[in-house]
């Protein structure tokens, strides 16, 4: 079986996204062999109450081996109950969006919600852009602040972080890699690739399509592509994550 670290599904709302719906999104996966991962509700993005929205995906999902990494907002002051109820509720993970909802990574609210998340033994993932800022339209996305990142990942040591939709060349910023520190393969491109891609323990790499923000069947071909080591990213990593 296989693992999708950072897929989506529901509405994006500043342009039509297809197949985007639940059925859809979970029989595109199981059609490239993914039959297990992360699930995230874009519509939580926008919602006051994001839990309105990972509520329904935890139920709709029961029975098969996705997770919700659900939405949380740590800026929202009922985010922490939040968390405990997804908790309660099976949720697999974590995700924050500074990305969209505009907070700087290392402000305590966010070192907080991240400190609990590992109390409960959730990993974070840390969204770092959603889109290419030049399909930017209405939503104008913060960027990523490397060295807040750091302080924050530096401050929650027992919680397992997954950076998403990371750039190849931003992984220079964090350097030295903390040991709490994972990668999916979303914001990885070409160069990332390249045999003699040594940046990221190969332990620390797990397979993210970002569908159907991103195209799957690409996402599937280019890890596909690789050796055989590389195509262990596509083996579920619950064990680790």
């Amino acid at each position: 079986m296989y693992f999708d670290a950072a897929a989506f599904c529901g509405n994006w709302p500043f342009y039509r996204l297809r197949d985007a719906q639940l059925p859809q999104v979970l029989k595109k996966l199981k059609s490239e062999g993914i039959e297990g991962g992360f699930l995230s509700s874009l519509d939580a993005i926008f919602y006051n109450d994001p839990w309105e929205a990972d509520e329904g995906l935890v139920n709709a999902l029961e029975g098969t081996a996705f997770r919700v990494a659900m939405c949380v907002n740590p800026m929202l002051p009922w985010s922490g109950m939040h968390l405990q109820q997804g908790k309660q509720a099976g949720v697999g993970a974590v995700r924050l969006y500074p990305c969209v909802h505009g907070y700087s990574e290392d402000e305590q609210s966010v070192v907080a919600i991240c400190r609990l998340a590992g109390m409960l033994e959730l990993p974070v993932i840390l969204t770092l852009r959603m889109e290419d800022a030049r399909m930017a339209y209405l939503l104008q996305q913060k960027e990523p602040e490397f060295d807040r990142i750091r302080r924050l990942i530096t401050q929650c040591e027992s919680t397992k972080f997954i950076l998403s939709n990371c750039l190849m060349h931003q992984v220079e910023e964090l350097k030295p890699l903390p040991e709490n520190v994972w990668f999916d393969t979303a914001g990885f491109k070409g160069d990332f690739y390249l045999e003699d891609q040594q940046e990221i323990r190969q332990d620390r790499i797990l397979f993210g399509s970002f569908a159907p923000l991103q195209s799957l069947s690409s996402a599937v071909l280019a890890a596909g592509k690789q050796t055989d080591l590389q195509k262990n990213w596509l083996q579920l990593h619950r064990e680790t994550i």
